[in-house]
């Protein structure tokens, strides 16, 4: 939950940034070819990379805390007494499976962010080299820069979208939700199809253009308002665990 709020912080800043800088933006190129624009969301990635941080290390500190209150000899005996009291319906984790969790959305909201991070400055360059021949290009017609550009940008997102799929499905497994199982496949294929059917949208804010690339939209979604619903889902669902 803590990491949702991160995201969601960020991409109310970085919404309410392009607006402002809307007129930075040179014609025909997109957002991130932007100077200002682009350094601004350089900055807002690093320090959402650094409060991820601070939240999991916490997180950690708190379990380590946790387990200290309990001898080892203990962990034996306590397990045994979890697995006769509780039915075999109810999900149980212990705190060492609970480490295991912790470890591997760690690794994806830390570590593989910080490969999104430096793989979008990567595909930025590749953006801002295509822009330039495309938009050379359509002066003699057939080239649209907006459908390349469309086509492409799933590419930017698919490596962080399948790393929070993936911890949500591990997380399922661990817990034996067939729920959270589901709704993985069905985003997965929502996401697949924007990828590979949906063009580019168009919508108007404050009298500026914005193009639509649907593949952002889902994957936005998920890393935000998506990680927010799970961490309610399981604090609702497995409260005691």
């Amino acid at each position: 939950m803590g990491s949702a709020l991160i995201n969601i912080a960020g991409s109310a800043f970085l919404s309410v940034y392009r607006i402002v800088l809307a007129d930075k933006v040179p014609l025909l190129f997109p957002a991130m070819s932007s100077d200002p624009v682009w350094y601004g969301q350089v900055f807002v990635s690093v320090i959402q990379e650094i409060a991820t941080t601070i939240v999991f290390y916490k997180a950690y500190k708190k379990l380590v805390r946790y387990r200290g209150l309990v001898e080892n000899d203990d962990f034996i005996e306590m397990a045994k007494l979890q697995e006769e009291i509780i039915p075999g319906s109810i999900s149980t984790l212990s705190s060492y499976s609970i480490g295991q969790l912790l470890q591997v959305w760690a690794v994806i909201l830390i570590g593989v962010r910080f490969i999104y991070d430096l793989s979008a400055i990567v595909y930025r360059d590749f953006v801002m080299k295509i822009s330039e021949v495309v938009i050379a290009a359509s002066l003699f017609g057939g080239v649209n820069l907006s459908e390349i550009y469309n086509n492409t940008h799933g590419f930017k997102y698919i490596g962080m979208f399948t790393a929070v799929v993936l911890g949500t499905t591990i997380t399922a497994i661990f817990l034996r939700d067939n729920f959270l199982k589901g709704l993985c496949m069905g985003v997965t294929v929502f996401f697949m199809l924007a990828f590979v059917v949906m063009n580019m949208g168009n919508i108007s804010i404050f009298g500026m253009d914005v193009g639509i690339v649907w593949t952002s939209i889902i994957f936005h979604i998920c890393e935000t308002v998506g990680l927010m619903g799970l961490a309610v889902y399981l604090g609702r669902r497995y409260r005691g665990m």
